[in-house]
């Protein structure tokens, strides 16, 4: 009678062990990405109060909006935009507005209607050549933080031939020399968004 072959034996038991390892790792990897993947879809679904309450720490408060009085104007009609800001919460020290528009289909007026919440306006610059307005105002008798939208002033602007048009903000986030809004006591630019004007002339 012939003994088994202890060395085949050994070999076989070794590849029998290597393979029952792949297996169970391969296992054991694809349970857990899959529980992975079903806590992510869990946090993706469950939105906390505070997460919608709360905007980011990184987004400031500031919003400037143009208000047309209205959308569609006849070639030679006017109309007049209210440029107005928003920064719930804060008290400002100053502003500065620089508008562009397109002088190919709009005229501007140079008489502006200034809001109350600022007392002076030390620049007041246009050129309808280039299309640009430029305002500056600050010092404001106002104590109590800003609740409600608020005018900075409103401009008329003149239709001059058909087409589609807008008048719209220079800005970005954190830049001093273009449009702000100025926190009072750390000077800060807080204008986070701008909202330009869309019109349409016949």
């Amino acid at each position: 009678m012939e003994l088994p072959d202890t060395h085949e034996q050994k070999k076989f038991g070794i590849v029998l062990l290597v393979l029952i390892l792949l297996v169970g790792g391969f296992v054991a990897i694809r349970v857990f990405r899959e529980r992975k993947l079903a806590r992510q879809l869990t946090q993706n679904q469950v939105v906390s109060p505070s997460q919608i309450v709360s905007p980011s720490p990184d987004v400031p408060p500031g919003v400037y909006t143009i208000l047309p009085s209205q959308s569609t104007i006849k070639s030679g009609a006017t109309l007049a935009l209210t440029v107005q800001f928003e920064a719930p919460g804060k008290k400002l020290d100053g502003s500065d507005v620089f508008l562009r528009f397109d002088p190919v289909f709009l005229d501007v007026n140079e008489n502006l209607v200034f809001g109350d919440y600022f007392s002076t306006y030390p620049r007041v610059t246009i050129d309808r050549v280039k299309g640009e307005v430029k305002v500056t105002g600050f010092r404001t008798n106002q104590t109590a933080p800003i609740t409600t939208a608020t005018a900075f002033f409103t401009i008329a602007f003149t239709g001059k031939q058909a087409g589609n048009t807008a008048v719209s903000f220079e800005f970005a986030k954190g830049k001093t020399n273009l449009t702000t809004l100025v926190e009072k006591g750390t000077s800060r630019n807080i204008l986070g968004k701008v909202y330009p004007a869309a019109i349409r002339i016949e």
